[in-house]
């Protein structure tokens, strides 16, 4: 409970006083379930292996958890209130911008593969989700690190197309086939 004292005066002297009790359970139940709910968010976000930023319309970031801090390089105070498209590529942010405007405006979900740099000035290739469906004033992004996946889809061009040129040297015929 909540107790509150009132002076009670006559002719200037106190004589008694009126208490108040109010129930504060309720409030007070719900404040802990709202911490016990951000700290398991925070848990989450902390815990999740995908970078996340989470920034306002003007494209400030509000929020980094650990692993978008790993794969940056940055320390958290370096990127709050940091704009999100300092940490685009500069042939890329007209391209960002845009899609982050429709964003804002109602188109609420998008995905693409991106580029970030790190903190060194070296581009990370990942896979980003974004959204602002929550009409909270936020974007929130989920950024997932493509790089050996990229590198892997490179190296089978370059296989391919070796073959391609072997084949086409040695002039052999290729007979594609399964089993059956």
């Amino acid at each position: 409970v909540e107790l509150w004292f009132y002076p009670v005066y006559e002719n200037e002297d106190v004589t008694g006083s009126v208490v108040t009790v109010i129930d504060i359970s309720e409030p007070l139940r719900l404040e802990a379930m709202r911490a016990a709910s951000e700290q398991k968010f925070h848990h989450l976000m902390n815990t999740s292996p995908d970078a996340v930023l989470i920034c306002n319309f003007a494209g400030i970031l509000q929020y980094v958890n650990q692993a978008a801090l790993d794969l940056l390089g940055y320390e958290r105070a370096d990127l709050l209130g940091k704009s999100y498209f300092s940490l685009v590529q500069n042939d890329w942010v007209d391209a960002h911008q845009q899609r982050f405007e429709t964003l804002t405006k109602g188109n609420n979900q998008a995905q693409m593969e991106t580029r970030l740099l790190h903190k060194n000035g070296h581009k990370i290739a990942l896979e980003l989700s974004v959204n602002s469906v929550f009409n909270d004033g936020l974007v929130y992004g989920t950024f997932r690190d493509i790089s050996q996946r990229k590198e892997v889809e490179k190296q089978r061009k370059l296989m391919v197309e070796r073959l391609s040129l072997a084949t086409q040297a040695a002039k052999l015929g290729v007979v594609d086939f399964d089993l059956a």
